[in-house]
């Protein structure tokens, strides 16, 4: 459905320039998209592709229109109403408060309308090629009657592309679906809302775009190299496992670095009085034997005198973390085996939904956003709303305001300084097109920032990376529809699938609660295979324009109108990223 508004300016009429701009406030406010707005001495316009508008806003544009306004509406109708065949559309009836006249019609399509005003005329025809606006209806005919005169418009038209083209074949839809990132814009989503958003394309030493694929594999591949380079350069390496699927992430990743003359890595995990983390202590021992390293088993409870976890209670230092106290007598052991650089799988699959807050705080509490910055695209630096997103609450934890809070470790005046430099943080976000997905980077780009770089080197002289992120598992990542990341144990599978051939079947597919269901599994299994496929950003794109729809379906079984539908929405979006709103401007 489209709205589209005009008002004239003309001699018993005057256009209400705070009117209009309260009624398009609204109107945005309501609608899935911003919407279009072009304004001269004498028009303004305003086109708005939306769902579905609320009564009040359309009773809204009416009123004003009779007050004061030359004002006309056109509805597309829904999908539904919308017909595609042979290169022909039938469209809703128009909705006008002035008179509307039919230019031409062959009976199978309506080649133009023209709504005359008091004083001046707006004509627009809508053809399966697309809808054309002019100031008069000469232009319009010309263009319509003739090829040439169709590619030799003049400033006395605004042609506004609604995509009311031919279906193509629905391999090319699935195809054509992730090309809707061109030029300097990119597709985002907040709150199941889709708009768009310029990028600029200024270049600018370290950062990439985020929505390009192939720049964060080659971001994370640069990260791996370095830690490779070092550790081929002599540096022992130590392994810091939990005994988790993330120590089996880890291990992977050493078993891909490890050189055959690199010094013998040692590896080391920490216990709790627990029966989980005790099956964990067992698991990270066994993946030490299987690749011939020395394990030290690290107990955490004289350094911890917590109940329960790492993270409840108070410690005895108000100004220190308490997981911190674990982490760096750990890393004294490691110093003492003579170890350069540690490798942390302490995120593993976690890193694909960061909800580490104590790693955020001291993001925020260091002021240390400016190194995470370098790697997130220009004018997108504030990196820690948008990791705010994905740990909720995070704000209510800093006030200690309810629960068990991760962040009681911090002095009242830390609490308060951390709250304002977050809220700040917040007025200034700017969106990313896929949270979820884009996490799988930042994750150990915060931790390293923000933890590492400010404690652990300066604490015990020992080097932290997490290498187990790869580029090949964030290209998979970043393939699968959005609607399947929030399957249950959709991340463990894809590491899971990551590790295959780097470590035995024993250690990458135990058991555990969080395994996957038999009928996710398979599913997985049988679509994998069409994902890959598509192009990149292809099922990603798609989920975005219709994820409420596609959490218990997927691409495939969706009906071919709703194809179609979508179809139109992309072509528009393509439409409208090519032009220069300037020139836009400029002719009406």
């Amino acid at each position: 459905m489209f709205l589209i508004a005009a008002a004239l300016e003309s001699e018993n009429s005057g256009v209400d320039a705070r009117r209009w701009q309260v009624l398009v406030d609204r109107t945005r406010k309501r609608s899935t998209f911003d919407g279009m707005m072009f304004s001269s001495s004498r028009c303004r316009l305003f086109i708005v592709p939306t769902r579905l508008f609320d009564r009040e806003i359309l009773q809204g544009w009416r009123a004003a229109a009779m007050r004061s306004w030359d004002f006309f509406q056109m509805t597309l109708g829904s999908l539904p109403k919308l017909r595609f065949g042979a290169g022909l559309i039938d469209v809703a009836k128009t909705e006008c408060t002035f008179n509307d006249t039919v230019l031409a019609s062959d009976g199978e399509r309506t080649l133009m309308y023209r709504g005359v005003t008091s004083s001046d005329r707006l004509c627009y025809a809508l053809t399966p090629d697309g809808l054309y606006i002019a100031s008069s209806e000469q232009p319009l005919l010309e263009a319509l009657g003739s090829d040439s005169a169709a590619t030799s418009f003049n400033n006395d038209y605004l042609a506004c592309y609604l995509a009311a083209l031919p279906p193509p074949p629905d391999a090319t839809i699935h195809a054509a679906i992730g090309q809707v990132t061109t030029g300097n814009r990119l597709l985002v989503r907040h709150h199941h809302l889709t708009r768009l958003a310029p990028v600029s394309p200024r270049p600018r030493s370290g950062a990439h775009r985020i929505g390009d694929l192939e720049a964060l594999a080659t971001l994370r591949q640069l990260i791996d190299q370095s830690v490779a380079t070092k550790a081929r350069n002599g540096y022992r390496l130590g392994l810091s496992l939990s005994g988790g699927l993330d120590s089996s992430a880890l291990a992977a990743s050493y078993a891909r670095l490890k050189a055959p003359d690199s010094p013998e890595a040692v590896a080391c995990s920490y216990s709790f009085p627990s029966h989980a983390i005790a099956d964990e202590a067992a698991r990270s021992r066994a993946l030490a034997e299987h690749f011939n390293m020395p394990h030290h088993l690290f107990d955490a409870e004289p350094h911890l005198p917590l109940r329960g976890t790492a993270f409840e209670g108070s410690p005895d230092r108000p100004d220190a973390s308490p997981y911190r106290a674990i982490r760096l007598a750990q890393l004294e052991l490691l110093r003492a085996e003579g170890v350069d650089l540690c490798l942390d799988g302490s995120f593993g699959d976690d890193a694909f939904r960061f909800d580490d807050r104590r790693v955020l705080v001291d993001l925020i509490k260091s002021r240390r956003l400016d190194l995470l910055a370098n790697y997130l695209p220009p004018g997108k630096r504030d990196a820690a709303r948008f990791i705010a997103r994905q740990a909720k609450g995070l704000a209510g934890l800093i006030r200690g305001s309810r629960g068990p809070s991760r962040t009681r470790w911090l002095s009242r005046v830390w609490r308060q300084q951390v709250l304002q430099i977050w809220e700040e943080q917040i007025r200034h976000w700017k969106h990313f097109p896929s949270p979820q997905l884009a996490l799988s980077c930042f994750g150990p780009l915060a931790a390293t920032a923000g933890a590492n770089d400010a404690h652990h080197n300066a604490s015990t002289g020992v080097d932290f990376a997490f290498p187990f992120f790869d580029a090949e598992l964030l290209s998979f990542l970043l393939s699968l529809p959005n609607h399947c990341s929030y399957r249950h144990g959709q991340w463990k599978w894809a590491l899971r699938e990551s590790q295959r051939g780097l470590l035995p079947d024993w250690c990458r597919l135990h058991p555990k609660s969080a395994d996957l269901t038999p009928v996710f599994l398979a599913n997985v299994v049988a679509r994998r295979s069409q994902w890959e496929h598509h192009d990149r950003h292809a099922t990603l794109l798609f989920s975005d324009f219709l994820a409420d729809d596609l959490t218990e379906s997927t691409i495939e079984q969706m009906p071919r109108d709703r194809l179609l539908g979508l179809w139109q929405r992309i072509q528009l979006h393509r439409w409208l990223i090519s032009r220069d709103v300037r020139q836009v401007a400029d002719a009406l």
